[in-house]
């Protein structure tokens, strides 16, 4: 049996063309574009095309239109841990560590910084009590530093202390001695 080929006619560059070289559009008659692939990019490339979708992107209907598309692929699970999982990756790989020092070092960094512990402190005022008493307690030598130590869950050099139990003055140093990573890890189960 032989096997058809479809076609479609492009109305910009007046030629016909395999269906292939279209792309879809479910609102159109036939469900596909009525230009062709290299037409719809050449257009695309135009100045006065940029500006027209600059000024649309600026208008109300354009913002709603973002915004439908941004609620519809974004906020799905599947793509939250996606991306999660590409920003994980990219922070432990070498040029991800490099760029986060850099990040958290420079002036926007430092000032990110205290604005979240600011309202970290307004948020959970126990719990920065229960931090600081840890750390005075450090800082006095009754606990040795967690970089002494290492990762109870890893066995990697230790940087931080987890308070596995609560943030409560009852159990201020119920603690383990984590790295970085499996720190994160834990809050982001």
């Amino acid at each position: 049996m032989a096997e058809t080929i479809i076609t479609k006619f492009c109305n910009k560059c007046k030629t016909e063309k395999h269906i292939s070289e279209f792309y879809p559009r479910k609102d159109r008659p036939g469900g596909f574009r009525p230009w062709c692939k290299a037409c719809c990019s050449k257009e695309n490339k135009t100045p006065e095309h940029k500006e027209l979708c600059k000024r649309y992107s600026q208008s109300e209907a354009g913002k709603a239109s973002t915004r439908r598309c941004y609620e519809r692929s974004c906020t799905s699970e599947s793509w939250k841990q996606t991306r999660k999982e590409a920003q994980d990756r990219y922070a432990q790989s070498e040029h991800g560590k490099i760029a986060y020092a850099l990040f958290w070092h420079s002036e926007r960094g430092r000032a990110i910084k205290r604005k979240g512990a600011r309202v970290q402190a307004v948020k959970h005022p126990l719990r920065l009590r229960v931090r600081w008493t840890f750390y005075n307690a450090v800082r006095r030598g009754l606990l040795p530093n967690a970089k002494t130590l290492s990762c109870c869950m890893c066995w990697k050099p230790a940087e931080q202390y987890h308070h596995w139990h609560s943030y409560t003055i009852k159990h201020t140093f119920d603690v383990i001695s984590v790295c970085r990573i499996c720190h994160n890890s834990i809050h982001n189960k």
